[in-house]
Formats: C-alpha cells, structure tokens, sequence
C-alpha cells in the first residue's frame, strides 16, 4: 500500500476537530511522501492546517483551536514543555503593568527557542532553565517566584516582593520549600 493511503487511513479513523501533527504521521513513509499526502489532503478540504506541522482535521466549520493550544501540541510533538512566560505571570501578579499586545503569544519552552505564526497570532517559544520552567509550571508561589526572577535583580523592588508574599500560611511555607530553586539575591529576600 501507498503512503497515501496509510496517511488517509489515520487521518479518517479521527474526530472531527482533532488537532495532529506531521510528525504523528511520519511512520507512514519518508518525508516528502508525507507531506504530499497531507498536501493532497489540504487541498481537497478533508484537513485544515494550522501552522507548519500542525493539523486539523475537519472542514471550514470545525471551530478553530485558540493559540495556546497549537503551541502545546507543536512543542509536545518535539517532546517539550511550555509554561506561561515570565512577563505574563509578573502581570496576572500585578507586578508589571499589563502590556496589550494581542498579535503575539509568549511562552517559555524548555528547548531552543524559536517562534511560528498562526493566524494572525505570533507564538514566540522563548528558551528558559529548568529550574524557572519548574517554579512557573507548580503554579500558586513558585510562579510568583519566577515571576520576580524574570523582572531580574536591579528592577524589583521590596514592595513587589512584599505583594508577591501569599496570605496564609501553608502558601508561605511552600514559598520557602521552593527557594533553593532561585538565585541567591532572591531568596534573601524571604530569608530575612
């Protein structure tokens, strides 16, 4: 049988609206035989294709999946995390003023960085350390954390730190737990 027809087989046998990437397919054949197939598939309507390498099958009425969601599925292909970027969390934490950029999508990726278009939307994949990615991806202190870490040791100030502390107390004493996970000029802060 024909790569085609392997290809066609697995792009069928999904729900409609379901998101895949060129690399779910790949086992199928070469690569050029492949992306012909998809190609073929594309343009006869059967697929829709989000961005390079991401697809979804279903016709002109399937509803659209958000940013995000292509950004997970294109980093998850490649074996990678993403978490909300640094300047995000600083906003929802009110420890920056809020930027209004609705063209573009910021993301730490824990691979090389890079950025793709979807729609209109620019995702940009920025490349951070394991121990930021950890602290952003437990959520609650440890995002504020790496929050205060993105803004960097000669911008932030006591006052955002002292807004950054959690109310109650099992909050706190999570903070402190993840404290060795960030550089020394903060967590003095906390340790004083």
């Amino acid at each position: 049988m024909s790569v085609s027809v392997f290809v066609r087989r697995f792009v069928f046998s999904l729900k409609k609206g379901h998101i895949f990437t060129t690399k779910d397919v790949l086992r199928f054949g070469t690569r050029k035989a492949v992306d012909c197939a998809l190609n073929r598939l594309v343009k006869k309507g059967h697929i829709i294709r989000l961005t390079s390498g991401v697809f979804l099958f279903g016709d002109e009425m399937t509803p659209l999946p958000s940013p995000m969601e292509v950004a997970v599925i294109k980093a998850k292909a490649f074996g990678k995390k993403v978490t909300v970027h640094g300047n995000d969390a600083a906003q929802q934490l009110q420890l920056m003023q809020t930027s209004d950029d609705g063209d573009s999508l910021n993301l730490w990726i824990d691979g090389s960085s890079s950025s793709f278009k979807y729609g209109n939307v620019k995702i940009n994949f920025q490349s951070v350390c394991k121990r930021k990615m950890r602290l952003a991806k437990k959520g609650g202190p440890g995002l504020s954390l790496a929050a205060l870490w993105h803004i960097g040791k000669r911008k932030v100030t006591r006052a955002e730190i002292q807004r950054s502390l959690p109310n109650n107390t099992l909050e706190r004493a999570k903070l402190k737990t993840k404290l060795e996970n960030v550089p020394q000029w903060l967590s003095q802060f906390y340790l004083k």
